[in-house]
């Protein structure tokens, strides 16, 4: 398994988020980028060895998530659309409070849950854990983090801002319902 390919894949949904968040966030960008960059690549590290763990326990348990995991990432990739396109109609500035920490827990969540696959996989195929929990982790903190400050960056035009909240919100909408659908 290339553990650089995976962590690479793995860490594309939350960087879309990540730049969402970008685009809609008037918080302090570096501490936003700081707690997207800790929340985002620690969860994407955690679930592949919760991924491998559970599969030693006979897989039942990657299985019930896995079942209800697209539909979970689905929710939350669709209310941040609704949440952009909301945002790019109204006159007020964006609030800080959508990169909290407590507001970025089940987005991450959401984001990472398809590395418990991803950890079942290299159970099943008797790989080493560590080399595809780090990559994970580390390349999905460093792209969620420049993502974020990118999607701050292009919203501070106010008619760029909202075209591209517009686009952000498509993307994320997409996901969703590729998240959905399998």
């Amino acid at each position: 398994m290339n553990a650089i390919g995976i962590g690479i894949g793995l860490a594309m949904d939350a960087a879309a988020a990540s730049a969402a968040l970008g685009l809609s966030s008037s918080a302090n960008v570096n501490a936003a980028a700081f707690r997207v960059a800790v929340v985002f690549g620690g969860l994407q590290a955690l679930m592949p060895a919760l991924g491998y763990g559970a599969t030693s326990l006979g897989g039942a348990l990657v299985e019930r998530i896995a079942g209800v995991a697209p539909y979970l990432a689905a929710t939350v990739f669709v209310v941040l659309a609704l949440k952009l396109v909301k945002e790019a109609f109204s006159t007020e500035e964006p609030a800080a409070s959508n990169t909290s920490w407590a507001a970025l827990l089940p987005i991450g969540i959401a984001t990472s849950i398809d590395a418990l696959a991803i950890g079942a996989a290299v159970r099943l195929v008797d790989e080493a854990l560590w080399p595809v929990c780090l990559a994970a982790g580390l390349i999905t903190a460093a792209l969620s983090a420049a993502a974020l400050v990118a999607g701050d960056a292009l919203s501070r035009n106010a008619h760029s801002g909202k075209v591209l909240r517009l686009i952000g919100a498509l993307v994320l909408a997409g996901l969703g319902v590729q998240s959905a659908l399998g």
